[in-house]
């Protein structure tokens, strides 16, 4: 739960959980804001989360490009967390970003 706080008080409004554990990621992040909205009550920023499970890293990452920007909604800065160890899967990821949104 720790890092779904440092997202959200970092001013991440969506979080778009993919891979091993996606739904316990997607939990702890809407957890995370329970207790911020808890804290301060009608001052915790809404944030959407969605989950993924037996998606591929691409199939997430179209999720996103298609999906997050809504109504006056309109992402510009994007973060990509892969957590683990497996160099060729950040390498993976590096080039689905590039395809998928252009850098």
């Amino acid at each position: 739960m720790q890092i779904g706080n440092i997202l959200i008080q970092s001013r991440c409004r969506y979080i778009v959980c993919g891979g091993l554990d996606c739904e316990q990621w997607h939990d702890d992040a809407d957890l995370a804001w329970v207790e911020l909205d808890i804290v301060s009550p009608g001052n915790a920023p809404h944030v959407m989360t969605t989950w993924h499970e037996g998606e591929s890293p691409e199939q997430v990452a179209r999720f996103a490009e298609n999906n997050t920007n809504f109504d006056e909604h309109d992402f510009r800065c994007l973060l990509v967390l892969v957590i683990g160890e497996d160099a060729s899967r950040v390498e993976g990821m590096r080039r689905i970003m590039s395809t998928v949104f252009g850098f």
